[in-house]
């Protein structure tokens, strides 16, 4: 009988040379290559259709403020059309006439302003001839209500000097309510303010008639 035999042994483990751990190395150092040129790409995707999605966006966002532009400008001229047929048939145009008001000394010549008030551009043109001489650097015209007590400041300017003045531009000229009057008062301070501080501070030097109509209409 034979004796039992002693299995055989295990083959001892390879050491890993030199060129095997820098193959390992290489592949290990690839495959994190690969992945973050991957990773980059993506990104770069990314950004780019953000790119293009916020290209879009403004590119709505400009068209449709082009579009807006386009229909202002429209009415612009539209209005503006208007606004010409309208001066060339003299419509929108009054003619107002200031003389001193009733109890003032007589003079000669006698103390006169013409306002011409445009309603479409809500100014107004005033010439003023023969002020009487009287305290006072400044003028202020107020759109006066029917009530008296309650009025629109039109323009405080300075006393035009010469026998032949420039007329003077209001570009806050106010239209006259039927029944009311526009008041020219002279003085040095607190004319544009209030009416009643018109009224203590200043004193009237022209005025329109106290009529349902002050204006002529051509």
């Amino acid at each position: 009988m034979e004796p039992p035999r002693e299995p055989p042994p295990e083959p001892a483990p390879t050491p890993l040379g030199k060129s095997s751990l820098v193959a390992w190395i290489s592949v290990a150092v690839f495959a994190a290559a690969a992945a973050g040129a991957w990773e980059t790409m993506l990104v770069a995707r990314a950004q780019n259709r953000i790119l293009v999605l916020k290209g879009t966006l403004e590119a709505a966002k400009l068209k449709a403020t082009e579009n807006q532009l386009e229909a202002e400008r429209i009415v612009v001229a539209r209005e503006h059309q208007q606004a010409l047929a309208a001066r060339a048939a003299g419509a929108g145009m009054t003619v107002v006439i200031l003389t001193a008001p009733a109890g003032s000394p007589p003079a000669r010549p006698a103390p006169l302003g013409v306002m011409v008030w445009d309603a479409f551009s809500r100014t107004g043109i005033l010439r003023l001839s023969d002020l009487p001489d009287g305290p006072g650097n400044l003028l202020a015209l107020w759109a006066v209500a029917p009530d008296g007590r309650q009025g629109v400041c039109c323009g405080v300017f300075p006393c035009p000097g010469g026998e032949d003045p420039p007329p003077v531009r209001l570009e806050s000229a106010s239209p006259l309510p039927a029944g009311g009057q526009y008041l020219l008062f002279r003085g040095y301070t607190g004319l544009g303010d209030t009416l009643s501080g018109a009224r203590e501070q200043g004193s009237i030097v022209l005025a329109t008639p106290p009529a349902p109509k002050a204006g002529l209409r051509r």
